[in-house]
């Protein structure tokens, strides 16, 4: 029996994404994907990262478009390489509209962000 070989569509030009997420237990968990709005689906209905099942629900504070995958995944390894005190200052940079004050030196995550990196 022979089996297909698949073969990648190379005249579709999707964008990749880098994507951060906030978890319920204030943890952040980065990926990257071509399709935000149902990779996002897809963590919320826990079939998704094994990070992420446990940490539910999870809310999408960061998206930065990519050329490509394997940008995609350059961006990510860096990001993944921040501490989660750079990981939320680059999340408040590309998102001022984002935060809140809650007191002195707290910021409070109050909405989505879908940064472009063109």
């Amino acid at each position: 029996m022979k089996t297909t070989e698949f073969k990648e569509d190379k005249t579709s030009k999707k964008p990749w994404f880098l994507y951060i997420l906030l978890c319920n237990d204030n943890s952040l968990y980065t990926g990257i994907t071509n399709c935000l709005d149902s990779r996002i689906k897809s963590h919320q209905s826990g079939i998704a990262a094994r990070y992420t099942r446990g940490r539910l629900p999870v809310k999408l504070v960061y998206a930065e478009k990519c050329n490509n995958r394997s940008d995609a995944s350059k961006r990510e390894w860096i990001v993944k390489k921040m501490s989660k005190k750079q990981k939320l200052e680059l999340v408040k940079k590309g998102c001022r509209d984002l935060f809140t004050r809650a007191g002195p030196n707290q910021l409070t995550i109050t909405g989505v962000c879908k940064a472009g990196n063109e």
